[in-house]
């Protein structure tokens, strides 16, 4: 809310603007497997707020797998059109202090959503992640139905991966992508509300490699992310489908 007060002279008015922010929403993930904790910035300005008691930013930014907002929210930011988005490491952490570990631009329009993503592997030499920023297409309330999209973090499965999600009462199979490849997502898709059990498949010289996620329950009303990351590492154990709420 932006507020400004005229109060020059004695008998004026006090006028209290109170006109809402029309920018960009942003969400922001730091889903780099192994990567610090970090805050994440938008054209050199800090959008994401870790409480502080000291006065100093707090040596805590958002932590490994985490996510802010925290309350199925987001940012709205008062930059549009081409920004630069960064995730930075806080100023008073006793490591690495203040590096960027990854810059990535977009475009962010008025009145849309987005979601900025550390994503991959953390490099300890280069101190760097890979990132990207997706737009959040939320589709309008539905009150019979939920909504899901599958996000894609995996990095070292050059083929992507499928995502099939099946009702465990009904045993209904819903093909929620075919192909997706890293750093790339699917639209919402409407599903019946439910406990589903998930599968993403990856087929890599001939290879079929599953991750698996079962009983995870769906809300009608509500849409979600689901998304797979992991360590780098080549044993399928360590890597997982991971669900939020974007409403």
């Amino acid at each position: 809310m932006a507020v400004a007060l005229y109060a020059c002279e004695k008998n004026t008015y006090q006028v209290i603007d109170t006109k809402e922010f029309n920018g960009p929403f942003l969400r922001g993930y730091n889903f780099a497997a192994s990567g610090p904790t970090v805050n994440v910035y938008v054209n050199d300005v800090k959008v994401t707020a870790i409480g502080s008691t000291t006065g100093k930013e707090a040596t805590a930014g958002i932590a490994a797998y985490g996510v802010f907002p925290t309350t199925n929210s987001y940012v709205n930011l008062t930059s549009k059109g081409s920004v630069t988005i960064k995730s930075v490491v806080p100023s008073t952490a006793t490591t690495n202090a203040g590096v960027v570990t990854s810059t990535v631009t977009g475009d962010l329009q008025e009145g849309k959503y987005y979601s900025f993503f550390t994503a991959g592997v953390y490099n300890s030499t280069s101190k760097t992640t890979d990132a990207v920023i997706l737009e959040d297409k939320i589709p309008a309330l539905d009150t019979a139905a939920a909504y899901i999209r599958f996000v894609n973090l995996v990095p070292n499965q050059p083929n992507g991966y499928d995502l099939v999600i099946t009702n465990r009462a009904t045993l209904q199979a819903i093909n929620i992508s075919s192909t997706i490849l890293f750093k790339a997502a699917t639209d919402f898709v409407k599903v019946p509300a439910g406990i589903y059990d998930l599968r993403a498949t990856t087929v890599n010289n001939g290879v079929q490699t599953f991750i698996n996620r079962t009983e995870l329950t769906v809300s009608k009303s509500y849409v979600y992310s689901l998304i797979t990351k992991g360590t780098g590492a080549a044993s399928p154990n360590n890597y997982t489908i991971d669900m939020t709420r974007n409403r």
